[in-house]
C-alpha cells in the first residue's frame, strides 16, 4: 500500500513540471534599444547623450507582419534619457524583424523610429538575443514622438545602436484541479502514516 501510494506521488510530481514546462514556454520578453544621440525634448535639445529604450512584450504576441516577418506589439515602453530621466512612450508600437534584412522599433503600422540593419539573421523575437550592435542603425524615422514629458525626437546617432532580448521569468500557477488532488494526496499520507503507527 505504501509503496502505491509512493508511485502515485512520484507519478503525480512528473505530471506537475511536464504541465508546468509547457506552461512556461511563453511569456514575458523585454526587448532593449540603447546607444548614443542627439535630438530634442519637448523642445530642450540634447547632444550626445545616451539613451536606454525598454519595451515590454509577451512572446505570445509575435505574428507574421505585412511589411516585416514577424513582429511582436509592446504592453509598454519606457525611454531612459541622461539628463532627462526615465519616461514613458505613450504611442502603440512594437518589435519587428525583416529576415536577414533589418529590424528595429517602431509606431504600429508606420515610422519605424530605430533600424537595425543587416546581421540581424532569422532571429523570431521570442528568444533571448544579442547584444546585436549596429554602426550603421539610423533614427531616421524617429521624429516628434509622443511621450509622457512631450514630443521626442532622435537624430542622429554617435554611433550606431545596440538591441538585445531579455526573456523574463514566468510564474506558472497550479491549475486548480492539480492543487486540489495534491491537497487530498496530503491528507491520505497523513491518515495511512497515523494508521501504520496506530
Amino acid at each position: 500500500m505504501f509503496a502505491a501510494f509512493l508511485r502515485l506521488r512520484v507519478w503525480l510530481v512528473a505530471s506537475v513540471l511536464v504541465l508546468g514546462s509547457g506552461l512556461a514556454s511563453a511569456g514575458p520578453i523585454i526587448y532593449t534599444y540603447f546607444g548614443t544621440a542627439s535630438g530634442s525634448l519637448a523642445n530642450q535639445s540634447f547632444t550626445n547623450a545616451s539613451f536606454l529604450i525598454t519595451a515590454q512584450a509577451d512572446t505570445t504576441n509575435v505574428l507574421p507582419w505585412v511589411n516585416a516577418t514577424v513582429q511582436n506589439t509592446h504592453s509598454s515602453v519606457s525611454i531612459a534619457l541622461a539628463g532627462f530621466g526615465t519616461f514613458a512612450i505613450t504611442e502603440p508600437s512594437h518589435t519587428w524583424v525583416a529576415n536577414n534584412c533589418c529590424m528595429g522599433i517602431g509606431a504600429n503600422l508606420s515610422s519605424n523610429w530605430l533600424t537595425l540593419g543587416s546581421g540581424i539573421g532569422t532571429y523570431g523575437l521570442t528568444t533571448n538575443f544579442g547584444p546585436f550592435f549596429d554602426a550603421a542603425a539610423n533614427t531616421d524615422q524617429f521624429v516628434n514622438v509622443a511621450t509622457s514629458l512631450g514630443a521626442l525626437t532622435i537624430s542622429p546617432l554617435a554611433n550606431g545602436a545596440t538591441f538585445q532580448a531579455t526573456l523574463q521569468a514566468a510564474v506558472v500557477p497550479l491549475p486548480g484541479a492539480l492543487v486540489m488532488m495534491l491537497a487530498g494526496l496530503a491528507g491520505i499520507a497523513a491518515v495511512t502514516a497515523r494508521r501504520r503507527r496506530g
